[in-house]
């Protein structure tokens, strides 16, 4: 994995998950923004491996900045990382085609079982949830 792109309000959450790619490999680009908008931009204009984004993304809707990356690239693998866990963000993510979901708090063990299932043979709809 050479970029990530990270889209959460919160800089804590960033920081933690910036700081969990570099931990792995320091040569890791990690892009980061706290708006949905944003994020969609910034994926077309880099087309990072992953991107990791919010639901809520500050006063933004951050399921509709994953259909916006899908729409643009079918094959973009995303991860949904949120405090919401409803069975309706879980069926609309599934539509779209999001990789994993994880509800927040996580922690890193955690964080890195669902990249390495994302990364691996199940990376195909892997729908995964903490709580």
């Amino acid at each position: 994995m050479e970029k990530v792109l990270i889209a959460d309000d919160l800089f804590a959450v960033r920081r933690m998950i910036k700081g969990i790619f570099m931990s792995l490999d320091n040569s890791i680009k990690v892009i980061e923004t706290d708006n949905a908008d944003v994020a969609v931009d910034l994926y077309i204009a880099i087309k990072p491996d992953l991107a990791i984004m919010d639901i809520r993304v500050g006063n933004t809707d951050g399921i509709q900045a994953c259909e916006k990356i899908m729409k643009h690239d079918k094959d973009a693998r995303v991860l949904v990382v949120t405090s919401y866990n409803d069975e309706e963000m879980v069926r609309k993510c599934r539509q779209l085609g999001v990789k994993g979901i994880i509800v927040k708090p996580f922690t890193r063990e955690y964080f890195l079982s669902v990249l390495s299932k994302i990364n691996g043979s199940q990376s195909n709809g892997c729908y995964i949830q903490y709580s």
